[in-house]
């Protein structure tokens, strides 16, 4: 689970200073996706504990069962599925022309090869410090463990305190929170970048089944929407 958990970590750093860097060649044109109110079509059934989740006003449906859990993200932002869109065609719909292809490229390589889902706030770069944009990545790995819900928690506990200083977070806080029914942990911490200075995110952890880990990071540069995370919690559906 280490080697997964910090190559993904890694990536959503890669792509936060992307999207900030290029945040003047974005195209504005392309920050709206189709939203939908139920899970993906071909998507497995939902586990028991999130079967009544709902997607909230203002909000959109995404992932299924290529990524092991869905989960409703505001429908104004641009939303990949690496499970269905290469990295040229998630660079094309966020709009980051003027980007470097192969710095973008390899920064989007391991949500890929995970299937994970990233979604951007293109709006948000506007009035966010170095015109940063606010994101989300989404995905699941083997865990390694048959620890579940609550029994897992205390390792999970564990296993951010001691992964997430690594690739350079600080200021670590952590609090239990449910995902999708199940309990997990909310950690919230500050990475510090060249291109777009600190950064607050807020990471969702939670061990749904055995040998499965999932995790939803919410990163913006000044204001972390806190709100959107609370929203995303109860939505999480499980395949």
């Amino acid at each position: 689970m280490k080697a997964s958990i910090l190559a993904v970590s890694m990536a959503a750093i890669g792509l936060a200073v992307a999207v900030s860097a290029c945040g003047g060649s974005a195209s504005t044109t392309q920050a709206s996706s189709s939203p939908t109110t139920g899970p993906p079509a071909g998507a497995a059934p939902a586990a028991p504990a999130s079967a009544s989740a709902a997607v909230p006003a203002g909000y959109q449906r995404i992932g299924g069962a290529a990524q092991g859990l869905s989960l409703a993200v505001p429908s104004s932002w641009v939303t990949i599925n690496f499970a269905q869109q290469s990295i040229q065609q998630g660079l094309r719909k966020v709009g980051l022309h003027g980007a470097s292809q192969a710095t973008l490229t390899q920064a989007m390589q391991a949500l890929q090869k995970l299937h994970g889902l990233y979604a951007v706030d293109i709006k948000s770069m506007a009035s966010s410090p170095g015109h940063f944009a606010t994101t989300i990545s989404v995905y699941c790995v083997t865990s390694g463990i048959t620890e579940t819900g609550s029994a897992g928690v205390p390792i999970l506990r564990q296993e951010m305190a001691a992964q997430l200083p690594q690739v350079g977070a600080r200021h670590l806080n952590q609090t239990d929170v449910e995902v999708g029914g199940i309990p997990g942990v909310q950690t919230a911490y500050t990475l510090s970048t060249s291109a777009a200075g600190t950064l607050h995110a807020a990471q969702l952890e939670v061990l749904p089944k055995p040998d499965r880990a999932c995790f939803v990071t919410l990163t913006a540069a000044g204001h972390l929407p806190r709100a959107v995370l609370a929203q995303i919690a109860p939505s999480v559906r499980y395949t």
